[in-house]
């Protein structure tokens, strides 16, 4: 995805209102506060001696920043740092608060950092679900997307044309994108859409668990974690709604969406920080949206380290086995 460029100035103004956000009221950032700060400091904005950065005011980064794509990104980031911890500190959040202000921003994830401060998530649902229809209304696409939900439910029973080239990804070689795809699903008691019980594809769970693949994490609640930054960080417009959702469903313990339909539990205390930096940044780096560009169907046949070097992936990591969770996340 693209980023906003940001001046050396400008990115140390930042780095250092992300330790103003982690130091809230003189208190302390954590570790994991900390072990974030200095990955974004050094893979996203560039800042290689993060030692040397002293916290600033909202104002002053206000006075910094240019564009509102610079500030768009600035608040969500600062909303990050205390999103991270298991239990945001509300002087953390207030902190993250007063920073969006100044720079005249009110994030998504604010709303969601609010009410998990609190242990609760109810407004931000609702608001989300609100703003859905709003926006579907604006675009005429509430047909469609009504539709679309239909199709959903109809794909999800037993349709052996739909499963068919599913199923025929077995007989693939070894090596390729499609083989690896028939056994990540298998391995795992996962059904294809068109089995019974199987996620119908209008859900875009095909491209999520090709990112599993491609990216090389697993599908235990902490790379479930990494596995969305990365996500995320290949689009387009990095979607912050998305990462701080899954923060709060594998990291905080909190249930954000319909769990029993979407196949999941929320778990607590799964985040690692410095793979969660890097999964982003990682993602950053893919040279096609996954969320946009890519055919998965089109890939099949194509051996799997030939697709990721294609998209500019680094890593070589194997997901066929399943860890330790025989269901999704489950």
């Amino acid at each position: 995805m693209i980023l906003p460029e940001f001046s050396q100035t400008q990115a140390r103004a930042l780095a250092g209102s992300l330790e103003g956000v982690a130091t809230a009221s003189g208190h302390s950032a954590s570790a994991a506060q900390n072990t974030v700060i200095d990955g974004l400091a050094r893979l996203i904005l560039g800042v290689a001696d993060r030692g040397s950065i002293e916290p600033v005011d909202p104002a002053s980064l206000s006075d910094a920043l240019d564009s509102p794509e610079q500030r768009e990104m600035a608040a969500e980031l600062l909303v990050l740092i205390a999103l991270v911890d298991i239990h945001p500190d509300p002087q953390c959040t207030a902190e993250a608060n007063r920073y969006c202000r100044a720079l005249g921003m009110r994030p998504e994830n604010l709303d969601l950092l609010q009410e998990v401060a609190q242990r609760k998530i109810k407004h931000s649902r609702h608001r989300l679900f609100t703003r859905f229809i709003a926006d579907s209304i604006r675009t005429g696409s509430l047909k469609s997307e009504f539709f679309r939900l239909e199709q959903m439910f109809r794909d999800a029973h037993d349709h052996p044309d739909i499963a068919a080239p599913y199923l025929a990804l077995e007989r693939l070689p070894e090596d390729t994108f499609g083989n690896y795809f028939f056994h990540f699903y298998r391995n795992r008691g996962f059904k294809f859409p068109g089995e019974k019980g199987g996620l119908p594809t209008a859900w875009g769970f095909e491209v999520h668990d090709a990112s599993h693949i491609l990216s090389g994490y697993n599908t235990d609640p902490c790379d479930e974690i990494n596995v969305l930054a990365f996500e995320a960080g290949s689009t387009s417009r990095l979607p912050w709604l998305l990462i701080g959702v899954n923060l709060v469903t594998f990291n905080s313990g909190l249930a954000y969406g319909p769990t029993k339909l979407l196949h999941y539990r929320p778990h607590e205390g799964n985040l690692d920080p410095a793979e969660f930096v890097r999964a982003l940044d990682r993602g950053v780096r893919v040279t096609r949206d996954l969320s946009a560009n890519f055919d998965i169907h089109a890939a099949w046949e194509i051996p799997l380290a030939d697709l990721r070097g294609s998209l500019g992936i680094e890593g070589d990591g194997d997901v066929r086995e399943d860890p330790k969770y025989a269901s999704r996340l489950q």
